[in-house]
């Protein structure tokens, strides 16, 4: 299940869920912004479409895959996002995706996609239609909307435990 939420300091954030091997949660979330080196960049509402065959992958390399459609990979756009849910297989790479997660080594997704319609606001790369390929779980993603941090622990109350922590995502 994702879920939007406000975190400690009134941010939103995109909550990640994982139970055993499944990972869900929201990949990107239309009408956020990321600074792309020197110009920044924008998805409008429902304007990312999905291949036929998309891939997750770690870190960019298409050889080391984690799931893809129909085999662990489940995905579906509404006006607020791009939604996943992951089942991580039991190899070398499903195996290393949950740890690395866990660790929060590798803290967000990255997107694979080709422009097929976009325009330009100054510095600012507006996609209005594009189709994803595929999605990376990466350690620095463009996205910060979209990032994660791995928390494997029960919350008993987003008040409380923000007096504790310094984070602005969740995932657990």
């Amino acid at each position: 299940m994702s879920a939007f939420g406000k975190d400690c300091d009134g941010y939103l954030f995109a909550e990640f869920r994982r139970e055993g091997d499944t990972l869900s949660g929201t990949v990107l979330r239309y009408g956020d912004t990321a600074q792309i080196g020197r110009y920044r960049e924008r998805f409008e509402p429902r304007s990312l479409a999905m291949a036929d065959d998309v891939i997750v992958n770690l870190m960019h390399d298409r050889s080391r895959p984690v799931a893809r459609t129909g085999s662990g990979l489940e995905l579906r756009s509404d006006d607020t996002g791009v939604h996943a849910k992951i089942t991580f297989p039991d190899t070398v790479y499903g195996r290393a995706a949950r740890e690395l997660t866990d660790a929060g080594i590798l803290r967000g997704f990255s997107l694979e996609f080709r422009s097929d319609k976009e325009r330009w606001e100054d510095s600012t790369r507006i996609i209005e239609g594009a189709r994803a390929a595929a999605f990376a779980l990466v350690d620095r993603p463009a996205y910060p909307q979209s990032t994660i941090e791995a928390r494997l622990a029960e919350l008993h109350g987003l008040s409380q435990w923000c007096s504790n922590q310094r984070i602005r995502r969740v995932w657990y």
